[in-house]
């Protein structure tokens, strides 16, 4: 059985006193920029999400290790940046046609819907059948993680 101080001793690398977490200001070409402005932000956590999780894909399909460990950081991060895009429309959208922006719920079925109800309120129609296939992609996300909970979640041993 693993005990406690075995934590301290494994590979992953904690802290020193002198790392910082977050730097508001330093060398561009060093440091990423944390955004104040909030459609800015969010648009990046969208392509940040998808890229990560792109990224991840790649390192997977090269490693049968990583493949097994990295499984759900990948269905957590492609979950969420379905979530983002779709709250994101919602938001931008929405209220062109009487719906409001939802950036409090997690579950993607009923964002879903919200997201259908803008596309009927422009007229939008399924011609080639590829919203009907972002549908299957999102309501199979909702099924494994309804609230963006279930991906996360660490039942008791």
């Amino acid at each position: 059985m693993e005990q406690f101080e075995d934590i301290l001793a494994s590979k992953v690398r904690w802290p020193t006193e002198n790392d910082i977490p977050f730097r508001r200001a330093g060398d561009p070409d060093r440091n990423a920029e944390i955004v104040s402005h909030e459609d800015d932000r969010t648009w990046r956590m969208i392509l940040g999400y998808h890229a990560a999780g792109v990224l991840m894909v790649k390192q997977a399909r090269v490693s049968r290790m990583d493949r097994d460990t990295l499984v759900y950081p990948i269905l957590f991060t492609y979950r969420h940046f379905l979530e983002l895009a779709i709250k994101d429309v919602l938001a931008t959208f929405g209220p062109g046609v009487g719906i409001e922006p939802n950036w409090r719920s997690h579950d993607l079925a009923k964002l879903w819907e919200s997201f259908e109800k803008v596309m009927v309120g422009f007229g939008i129609e399924d011609e080639d059948g590829s919203i009907e296939a972002v549908e299957r992609i999102v309501l199979a996300f909702a099924e494994i993680d309804a609230g963006s909970f279930s991906l996360s979640r660490h039942e008791p041993r």
